[in-house]
C-alpha cells in the first residue's frame, strides 16, 4: 500500500468482493482502500490449454484502488443474500459496493458512517475529538453537528446532552 494518511496503520481490514473479484479493503481515517489480485493469462484468445498454462503460468497483477472519506456522502446497507451483505458507499466519482459477511457488516458499516460524519475512530464523547473542519466555526454548526453524531447513533443521549449544555454555556 502506498500513499499518505492521518494514520500508518488502518483502522480496520476485511475481506469484500468488489466488481466482482476478492478484495481486502482497507478503512483509514482519510481514506478506504481496496487490493485486488487478479490472475491474468499472457496468452492472447479467450482460452488457454492446460500445456500451455504449465509452461506459462498465469501471473497476479494487483490493483490498488482509494476513496478519500471526504469523497463519500452516504452509506447504504442491505442485504444483498443468504451469505454477505452489501453495504454501498455513495463516492464521487463513482458508488463503489463492497460485499461482507454479515458477522461483519454492522461494524464495518457503523465504522464508514462515524467517518463520512467526522467522528473520531474510537468512542466519540466529547466534540472536541472531531475534527476541526467537522465542529464548524460557530456553537451552531457544532449543535448541528453533535446532532448528526447523535441520530446516527454515534453519541449516546447523555453524551449529546452534555456537549450541547457544555457548548451553550461556553458563549
Amino acid at each position: 500500500m502506498g500513499g499518505t494518511s492521518t494514520m500508518a496503520q488502518p483502522i480496520r481490514t476485511f475481506f469484500s468482493v468488489v466488481d466482482g473479484e476478492q478484495a481486502e479493503v482497507y478503512v483509514h481515517a482519510d481514506r478506504l482502500e481496496w487490493e485486488q489480485r487478479i490472475v491474468r493469462a499472457s496468452r492472447p484468445g479467450l482460452r488457454a490449454e492446460a500445456s500451455w498454462l504449465m509452461a506459462h503460468p498465469p501471473h497476479a497483477e494487483v490493483i490498488t484502488q482509494r476513496v478519500p472519506i471526504a469523497a463519500v456522502s452516504s452509506v447504504t446497507v442491505w442485504a444483498a443474500c443468504s451469505t454477505f451483505t452489501a453495504i454501498s458507499v455513495n463516492a464521487v466519482p463513482a458508488p463503489v459496493e463492497f460485499r461482507v459477511s454479515h458477522a461483519d457488516a454492522a461494524a464495518v458499516a457503523d465504522l464508514l458512517t462515524g467517518l463520512v460524519l467526522g467522528a473520531a475512530p474510537a468512542n466519540v464523547t466529547s466534540i472536541a475529538a472531531l475534527p476541526s473542519q467537522v465542529r464548524g466555526a460557530n456553537v451552531a454548526d457544532q449543535i448541528r453537528t453533535l446532532g448528526a453524531l447523535y441520530a446516527a447513533g454515534i453519541l449516546s443521549a447523555e453524551e449529546f446532552f452534555t456537549e450541547r449544555e457544555a457548548l451553550l454555556t461556553a458563549v
